[in-house]
Parts: structure tokens; sequence; C-alpha cells
């Protein structure tokens, strides 16, 4: 996945995302709705599915994800997809 693969699933799918802290560091938690998931991994590596996979927080109609770990594991600048002030 690169930044402007992300970049082009969260603006097309008007993904709802914030900047929030996450255990004291800033990090961008993003909502799919149920639908959506199937696309977004899509965008993922096999391999970055193993070991512990990706946690989700399950809700209702849709899942919240904290992002960062998932954009330092394909070198991708947090704030170059997510820029603070705009929203999709």
């Amino acid at each position: 996945m690169t930044a402007l693969d992300l970049f082009r699933y969260v603006t097309e799918n008007t993904i709802e995302w914030h900047y929030a802290d996450n255990g004291g560091e800033e990090d961008v938690v993003i909502f799919p709705f149920f639908y959506q998931l199937k696309e977004f991994t899509k965008l993922l590596s096999p391999s970055s599915l193993d070991e512990d996979g990706i946690g989700i927080a399950l809700k209702d109609g849709y899942v919240a994800i904290w992002i960062k770990e998932i954009c330092e594991y394909y070198d991708i600048e947090i704030k170059e997809v997510f820029k603070k002030g705009k929203k999709p």
C-alpha cells in the first residue's frame, strides 16, 4: 500500500477519520463501514496480517481502526494522507 492508495481509499469512500490520542501518542482513527472493509483489506499485503493482525474496535455498523501502526508498516507518513484541518 502506498500513501496515494490509502488517500484514495479514504477520500473516495468518504471514510470518517480523526486525529486522537492513542496511549499517549498522536494517531489517526478511521471509521469504515462493514461494507468498506473488503476494499480496505485489498490494500494490505498478506504479511501485514501476520503475527497479531490488525486490531479493530467493532461498533454498530462500522469499525474503528488506529492507522499509525499500519502507516508505519508501509513507510507512509501519516500527515501525508491525513491533513489536519481537512476532512474527506
